[in-house]
């Protein structure tokens, strides 16, 4: 007897650019930052849990731009000595991996794709409906505030969701 057996269903996905203007985003205050220690530890800055119904993949080759003023009399940029962070935890947050970890210098940058910082990632991060996605920032060397409102960042994901299943 012959059996006809359908093909499996292909997810596939969407370029998404998540930024601090994403709804679900978790933005801090610059006093809960500074309250952290950012002077001697990585503050989260902006938090993002994913969905419910969807699920994120960031690849090696996704960018990375984060940009940070500081909350001092004379506004100014991060100097380029201070560090960025962005850190991938489960939905308990008990496992965290970072997908990237280095000097401001590096990852701010925003409009020059050939200049910007890509993930540190060897191979796909998949993180699914309740995990979350960390933008962190420390600062030990000179400036120890950071003026939120007037910061920003941007993150290259694959976005799934399951009305994107082709069949």
């Amino acid at each position: 007897m012959d059996v006809d057996v359908k093909a499996q269903r292909e997810i596939t996905g969407e370029l998404f650019h998540l930024t601090q203007l994403v709804t679900d985003i978790t933005e801090k205050t610059d006093a809960q930052c500074e309250n952290f220690a950012i002077r001697y530890t990585y503050a989260p800055i902006w938090l993002y849990q994913v969905p419910v119904g969807q699920e994120l993949i960031l690849l090696p080759e996704h960018r990375v731009s984060i940009y940070i003023e500081d909350d001092e009399v004379s506004p100014a940029e991060w100097a380029n000595n201070e560090h960025v962070r962005v850190e991938v935890w489960d939905a308990d947050l008990r496992r965290m991996q970072i997908a990237l970890q280095c000097r401001y210098i590096t990852a701010k940058e925003e409009q020059d794709l050939d200049k910007m910082a890509h993930l540190e990632i060897l191979q796909p991060l998949r993180l699914r409906a309740g995990d979350w996605i960390y933008i962190c920032g420390y600062c030990p060397h000179t400036i120890y505030t950071i003026d939120v409102s007037d910061s920003r960042f941007s993150l290259e994901v694959i976005r799934v969701k399951p009305s994107m299943f082709t069949y």
